[in-house]
């Protein structure tokens, strides 16, 4: 007669695990990282795996994981709705910890370590710091990743050294793609003009005073009939209700832009990253050398620090 598989529950395997220990209080403890990240086949897969374990003493699974993503990944086998992939996991999820965001000095703090194991402090200045907190979600794993793609970029591609071209530009590029990416699509793309951060600094000084224009003799006025005229908007003349106007046709510059650049407009770091780029041939070269020789590090993952 064949011999029959052991058929013994989970709970009294736990049970007798601990007790051969002689450590009451003993427990195991399974940590799964990374489980939203997963499709949601998977996610299922791994949830009702759980839930046969969820009774064994001194087991102790810790989910790392955003709950909301969690929750959608799990809607459709929970009848299809958000509100029952949430009750789905919470038989199973029995207490939850929301991990805080870092604060400012420790992200600073991380930076500046990532910096000097890198070699890069000396080119990651207040602005780039003010961008790196807060504009890449204080996310260490990101913020690494930057450093990585400019040392990798700076190894492998030497056209950076060469004039009008530095290091500091390479940076600002790199931010551009990991931080900004539909600002950077947008310069390298075929349909913009050949001074796309120009274009849009225009934009910027345009908008700040469209509600209540200057009189006509301010240069707010040539920056403003310049951007009319390249995108076909009739000219404004300064005349009584020249406000309402000036913010209808804004709205209209607007539209042959990315929807992305009025909340960028507002962005006080970006801006400031962008102006300090340089005049128009220093950005119509780092807008060529993006397009001739597209960066590496899009798909660049290798630890360098």
């Amino acid at each position: 007669m064949e011999a029959q598989a052991d058929q013994t529950p989970p709970t009294d395997l736990g049970a007798e695990w601990i007790e051969q220990s002689g450590q009451p209080g003993r427990a195991l403890v399974v940590f799964i990282d990374d489980l939203d990240r997963c499709t949601d086949e998977v996610v299922i897969q791994v949830c009702e795996a759980l839930k046969l374990y969820l009774d064994v003493p001194g087991l102790i699974f810790v989910l790392a994981c955003d709950l909301s993503v969690l929750s959608r990944d799990v809607a459709e086998s929970a009848r299809g709705g958000i509100g029952e992939g949430r009750a789905y996991l919470e038989k199973i999820i029995q207490v939850t910890f929301k991990v805080p965001r870092p604060e400012d000095a420790k992200i600073r703090d991380l930076i500046d370590y990532y910096g000097k194991r890198s070699g890069t402090a000396d080119l990651i200045d207040d602005l780039m710091k003010e961008i790196l907190v807060e504009d890449a979600d204080r996310n260490p794993r990101k913020i690494k990743r930057i450093i990585n793609s400019f040392v990798l970029e700076y190894r492998l591609n030497r056209a950076w050294q060469k004039w009008p071209l530095d290091n500091w530009l390479l940076v600002t590029s790199i931010l551009l793609q990991h931080v900004y990416t539909p600002f950077y699509d947008f310069l390298v793309s075929d349909t913009s003009s050949d001074d796309p951060i120009g274009d849009f600094l225009d934009y910027v000084t345009i908008r700040r005073l469209a509600s209540t224009p200057p009189p006509s003799h301010h240069p707010w006025w040539a920056v403003t009939h310049r951007a009319f005229r390249e995108h076909g908007i009739p000219l404004p003349d300064w005349s009584p209700g020249i406000g309402e106007r000036m913010i209808r046709d804004v709205e209209e510059l607007e539209s042959v832009f990315p929807k992305d650049f009025p909340v960028l407009a507002r962005n006080n770091a970006f801006v400031t990253l962008l102006r300090s780029i340089g005049n128009k041939e220093t950005r119509r070269a780092l807008r060529a050398q993006l397009i001739n020789r597209p960066m590496v590090t899009e798909a660049a993952h290798d630890s360098t620090i």
